[in-house]
């Protein structure tokens, strides 16, 4: 591959010092870093480069890449590849003179979060609460406005730190606050590298640039690479466009190479992502170009229901032929949970990785167990769908013995003991009974309101009968929503259930099919292309969410701008009309639109109304 301008002046600016890198998306960034270890290694006397990515994985691709190009040997010698997580690990074990360190992560690491949760009283997801505790864990020190804008917050923090200290136990953030509050106090010395090279460096923390910044004093060359446009982690407290003028005035390296031709986007396409990002105010300011001269196709497609805009996404998609070209994305998982069931229905097959974490929850497990039971008409599930609704093991084992789990009584035969009706009734009784009535009604024709009945009775039996935590029940309200269509009969329901509960779980852990539609949230679409990308449900209050602050939504048009950029000819971005409301107009208006912005009198994302103005 031969090198632009730009890209060959990253590569050269080593004889200079440090230099910083901006990288259009598609803009062969991987090329150049690979390019720039390769001509250290080779022109060097006695290198020794560092070269660190964000994820295990991107480490692992770099180090393949570096392998191929200078073989084995000199890569060994003269590169090491690492995460952050990885150098501050290694430097630590160095430090403090031991082979291993005692780490809490896994399923060890939820019980103690699950603990400081219970302790502290704070209800919330896990999810939550993990992200909660991973943003305050990368202070070295709490400021005073976060314990007075979120004390909660920060109590749950020093509860899980306390229990983890207990455990004598560190995580990856306390190594981390080790290694760098280490260094600045120079009690752990800096790292013996002659040249330090940060990939997606507009991912990089307030911490993790504090260990690199001592590096700006001394002989060691330091290259970051990354691309403000696509900083999208704030959750997790990077930095983006912040840390690479700090990284411009600490390490004198003067004005930054800017990759500026995109070698994946065709024009259209590259200049519709242009408009949208050019309305934020926090960014370097570049021209955008792509390596070719015409072509691309961007379209804006608006509906009036999810049902209507799931439908156009996938009769586009069989209607192309080609299924592995296209890949749709969203914000929420649960709109690709959506496109899935439409596909599945329609016998399309998909890749999907981060929605299928639903799949493998307690209520979807349940809720396969409950459909294959009525589909086949056996038992083998029903012992650990009591077990789950809370009924007890003597109640189990007395069922079996002479109750609906005993051999002599099928599922289709079932009765109520003599004296016995639905009031009163078991837990157990009660679901025998019903299974009876589901199997009945899966055998026949039925209206859509008797399919409705049976699911309503479904999430009753599982949720409201059951001693289980609120969220379980969501889980389970938004799966059955999901898959009971009007369309479809109540046994074609469950049976699709079935069919995605069992290919999910076998996506989410197999290699991915080339030839199936790849499903993606918007944020794990990162570092990815495809030649045909759909991005829906670009709807106000979604992306971007309700009320959000400047921040963030800056963010969330750089996520979306990402999105987009993933796109080499096709791109569709779709939404949901609404009636707009005077509350919208009020809003809107707080925004800077004025009344002659509300077309055909429906409300729109603003970042809709970017790319059509």
């Amino acid at each position: 591959m031969s090198l632009t301008g730009p890209q060959r002046g990253v590569i050269e600016s080593e004889k200079n010092g440090n230099a910083m890198g901006i990288a259009l998306p598609g803009s062969g960034k991987s090329h150049v870093v690979v390019s720039y270890i390769e001509n250290v290694v080779l022109s060097q006397r006695f290198p020794k480069v560092l070269a660190i990515s964000f994820t295990k994985k991107a480490a692992e691709e770099l180090r393949e890449r570096v392998t191929e190009c200078l073989g084995e040997t000199l890569t060994t010698e003269h590169v090491t590849i690492s995460t952050f997580d990885g150098i501050f690990r290694k430097q630590l074990l160095s430090a403090i003179n031991q082979k291993t360190i005692n780490l809490l992560v896994g399923g060890d690491r939820t019980n103690v979060i699950m603990r400081a949760m219970r302790t502290v009283g704070i209800k919330l997801k896990y999810s939550d609460a993990s992200l909660i505790i991973d943003r305050l864990a990368s202070y070295i020190e709490i400021p005073a406005e976060e314990s007075e804008k979120n004390p909660q917050h920060v109590e749950l923090y020093v509860k899980y730190e306390e229990y983890r200290k207990q455990a004598k136990k560190m995580d990856f953030s306390s190594i981390c606050r080790a290694v760098v509050g280490g260094q600045e106090r120079q009690q752990i010395p800096l790292m013996d590298f002659t040249h330090i090279i940060v990939d997606e460096f507009q991912d990089s923390s307030e911490l993790q640039y504090r260990w690199m910044k001592p590096y700006a004093s001394t002989d060691v060359k330091v290259l970051v690479m990354g691309d403000d446009d696509q900083s999208i982690y704030s959750f997790r407290r990077s930095k983006g466009y912040e840390n690479f003028l700090n990284f411009q005035r600490d390490f004198n390296c003067g004005d930054p190479h800017i990759l500026n031709t995109c070698f994946r986007c065709k024009p259209a396409i590259l200049a519709a992502a242009d408009k949208l990002i050019q309305n934020n105010k926090d960014r370097v300011q570049k021209v955008m170009k792509s390596i070719h001269e015409t072509g691309g196709m961007v379209l804006t497609k608006s509906s009036f229901t999810k049902e209507a805009e799931v439908t156009a996404i996938v009769n586009e998609i069989i209607k192309s032929n080609n299924h592995g070209s296209w890949a749709v994305l969203s914000r929420r998982n649960i709109d690709l949970l959506l496109v899935a069931t439409e596909l599945t229905e329609r016998g399309v097959e998909f890749n999907m990785k981060d929605g299928a974490s639903i799949f493998e929850t307690a209520a979807a497990d349940m809720l396969y167990k409950l459909a294959d039971t009525i589909l086949k008409k056996n038992k083998l599930h029903i012992e650990q769908i009591l077990a789950f609704q809370g009924v007890p093991e003597e109640i189990i084992q007395k069922e079996k013995d002479h109750g609906g789990l005993s051999s002599r009584m099928s599922l289709l035969n079932y009765r109520f003991p003599d004296g016995v009706d639905h009031i009163k009734a078991s837990v157990a009784q009660n679901l025998f009974m019903s299974i009876k009535e589901w199997i009945t009604l899966a055998e026949n024709e039925n209206s859509a309101s008797a399919k409705d009945h049976a699911f309503s009775q479904i999430l009753e039996s599982l949720t409201k009968r059951a001693k289980i935590p609120k969220s379980v029940g969501n889980v389970l309200s938004s799966l059955i929503g999901m898959i009971n269509k009007s369309d479809l009969s109540f046994r074609e329901s469950l049976k699709l259930y079935v069919s995605m509960f069992r290919n999910l779980q076998t996506s989410s852990k197999s290699t991915e099919n080339s030839d199936a539609v790849n499903l993606l949230t918007m944020h794990s679409s990162k570092g990815l292309q495809f030649v045909n990308v759909w991005v829906m449900n670009v709807t106000d209050g979604v992306c971007p969410p309700l009320m959000p602050s400047f921040e963030e939504k800056e963010e969330e048009r750089r996520l979306l701008f990402v999105a987009m950029t993933r796109a080499m000819e096709n791109l569709v971005i779709s939404y949901i009309e609404s009636p707009i409301t005077e509350h919208d107009k009020e809003r809107a208006l707080s925004q800077g639109f004025s009344l002659s912005d509300f077309k055909d009198k429906y409300v729109r994302s603003p970042y809709i109304y970017e790319l059509e103005c």
